[in-house]
């Protein structure tokens, strides 16, 4: 899931592998040691997350990988469909019915971050906001306010662009993107990517509320367990069975930055009020790790690393059995 806020992304994704039964043909857990968010490489900041057939999530990353080495987040949002349309057509010659999801999110340094001025008004200035706490962003939106004339239908806050899209590849519908905008939330499963509405109320706390204190640290974990906590409500709503384990959130912030704390974390389901501990991983030397029950840890993988230290696995692999 990504949401599109003022200064940042906030990206989450589970971290469960599964592999298709060839004689039921339905997907059992394989291991929930799959890091499935990771940095493009050699890429301006680009952050992907990915979702569905493995083995043509991993031929997607090691296309963007080469063809926008260098490059920016517009120049993948540019260049992204001829790109993967033609890993889809080589493809379709080893699983003509696979599909894979993804969400994108980067920094545009060349432009400024522009929001619906209507959409402000309805989440900045509706019951669920008593004030506009986050004193940065507060006075972003105020001097946007400022400079805004009549008629104008966007705020254009003095910030670098975070854009975030997702893409759908299909063996039989081929690619498509949608774009997002400020307060949107793309939720991106193993079979389906929508435009969801997860509350004004959520949008609002996320982007304007500061936890007591207002100490920044407290505010980047606030924010990955809301996160978290609408990821996992999303996942029970469309009862994506082969979304679990842990959930891990990163935030790609408008400097470029990504950061996350890892640290267990708990759901809450809005319905019935029950929370739950969904996930609990650690990061050293800049490798993250899951931590089990029985406190043991277990290195994640990146979706790119896929069997790539398991040549026997190949044949596997190709015959897309595996899903992120």
């Amino acid at each position: 899931m990504g949401i599109n806020l003022g200064d940042r992304i906030c990206l989450v994704a589970d971290t469960r592998v599964s592999e298709k039964n060839p004689v039921t043909g339905e997907f059992q857990t394989k291991h929930d040691d799959m890091l499935k968010i990771e940095a493009l490489s050699d890429t301006r900041g680009a952050m992907i997350a990915s979702a569905g057939n493995a083995a043509l999530a991993k031929r997607v990353l090691k296309a963007l990988n080469r063809e926008f080495k260098g490059k920016t987040i517009v120049d993948i949002r540019v260049g992204i469909v001829e790109t993967l349309r033609q890993v889809g057509e080589e493809f379709g010659s080893i699983d003509r019915f696979a599909h894979a999801n993804f969400l994108i999110a980067g920094v545009d340094e060349t432009s400024r971050k522009k929001i619906s001025k209507e959409r402000f008004n309805t989440i900045a200035m509706g019951e669920h906001v008593e004030s506009i706490v986050n004193s940065s962003m507060a006075s972003h939106f105020a001097d946007s306010l400022k400079t805004t004339k009549k008629g104008d239908t966007e705020l254009t806050l003095p910030l670098n662009n975070t854009m975030l899209f997702s893409v759908n590849v299909d063996m039989v519908e081929g690619v498509n993107v949608d774009d997002s905008q400020w307060g949107d939330a793309l939720v991106s499963g193993p079979t389906m990517t929508t435009k969801e509405d997860v509350g004004d109320e959520e949008i609002a706390k996320l982007e304007f509320d500061n936890p007591t204190g207002g100490n920044p640290q407290d505010r980047i974990e606030r924010d990955s367990m809301l996160s978290v906590a609408i990821a996992s409500t999303m996942t029970r709503k469309y009862e994506w069975l082969t979304v679990g384990g842990a959930y891990i959130p990163i935030q790609v912030y408008n400097t470029g930055h990504a950061v996350t704390l890892p640290r267990k974390f708990m759901s809450y389901d809005p319905v019935t009020g029950e929370t739950q501990e969904v996930s609990a991983h650690i990061m050293e030397n800049g490798k993250f790790y899951r931590m089990d029950e029985h406190g043991s840890k277990h290195r994640l993988q990146l979706v790119s690393e896929l069997n790539s230290n398991k040549p026997k696995k190949k044949k596997r692999e190709e015959g897309g059995e595996l899903q992120v």
